[in-house]
């Protein structure tokens, strides 16, 4: 006796069938059996909001690896708070060359600067994930977290810089500063001196358009003399730019002449220091004729002094006594 094949358990055998081919496929998709894989741990202290598990991993823009756990961590010492993240590398998507392939290429990639970051899938979903990338210059972090997983380094992104920096600002009292600038210069504004500025700045161009007349009227004024003194001034340059060829020439001939009337001085002067010498004729004359001076001084000083004690000398002559 023939059954016809129920359709409830036609339907289920394909459903099953289909849902065995998926799970094949992203089996295989992940990679299969024996495939090389290796895990790492990235701790995050800020949000974490978007990054789901299965969230891609990606190097240099790269898929390599998946999301595969996410915790939250709280110390009650310091009530901070952490996200552990756990992630899977493929090495079916890194082909390596070299000689140290067998290396642990993670840790090299550490040392060289590798950093982790939480970057946007869309704007219009705000979905996470995490990008791998090289940042030399950055200093290398570890959270204080138990894991006998592989940690690497993580460094914040621009925007949470932006928001810490944000964070750090008073904004309040910047609001305040601002609130009295905005007072200050609406009481600046309702000055009513500031409706006499462009009265005043009319008047003082008024008084420099005044000013510029008269300068314009000197100027005539004082334009013939000017005119004068210049066509004198150029009369004289050319009256010293004719006879300077001629002082030049009179300044030559006495230059030239300058080296005779030097050597003719020498000479006096040697004749001088010859005459005044101790040992010369001159000397020895002049010498005699200071001593005769000196005697005939001793002589009418004695003189003076006789008549001093003696006046009447001058009549009777000096007394036979003396």
């Amino acid at each position: 006796m023939n059954k016809q094949p129920s359709t409830l358990a036609i339907g289920l055998f394909v459903i099953g069938a289909l849902l065995i081919l998926i799970a094949t496929a992203v089996f295989v998709s992940r990679g299969g059996f024996g495939s090389d894989r290796e895990k790492a741990l990235l701790v995050f202290d800020g949000n974490v909001k978007g990054l789901n598990i299965g969230a891609p991993v990606a190097f240099k823009g790269v898929q390599i690896g998946q999301v595969t756990g996410i915790e939250l961590i709280l110390d009650t010492n310091t009530y901070t708070v952490v996200m552990p993240v756990e992630i899977e590398i493929s090495d079916r998507r890194i082909r390596k060359i070299g000689p140290n392939q067998d290396e642990d290429s993670l840790e090299h990639l550490i040392r060289n600067g590798m950093r982790g970051q939480l970057q946007l899938q869309s704007l219009l979903t705000g979905l996470l994930y995490v990008q791998l990338d090289l940042h030399p210059n950055t200093e290398e972090r570890y959270a204080d977290v138990e894991s006998d997983l592989l940690q690497l380094p993580t460094i914040p992104t621009d925007l949470e810089k932006l928001s810490r920096n944000l964070a750090e600002l008073d904004l309040k009292s910047m609001l305040d500063n601002l609130h009295s600038a905005i007072i200050e210069i609406n009481e600046l504004m309702s000055d009513p001196a500031l409706d006499e500025i462009p009265g005043n700045i009319n008047l003082a161009l008024e008084e420099i358009e005044q000013l510029s007349r008269v300068l314009r009227g000197e100027v005539e004024v004082a334009s013939p003399g000017l005119r004068r003194l210049i066509e004198h001034t150029d009369e004289a340059v050319q009256q010293f730019s004719t006879e300077l060829p001629i002082l030049s020439q009179s300044a030559q001939a006495s230059l030239a002449g300058l080296p005779a009337a030097i050597s003719s001085f020498e000479d006096t002067m040697g004749t001088l220091d010859y005459t005044l010498s101790d040992d010369s004729a001159t000397m020895y004359e002049v010498k005699k004729a200071a001593g005769d001076l000196a005697g005939a001084g001793r002589a009418l000083q004695a003189l003076a002094e006789s008549l001093e004690k003696q006046p009447e000398a001058l009549l009777r002559g000096r007394s036979k006594q003396e």
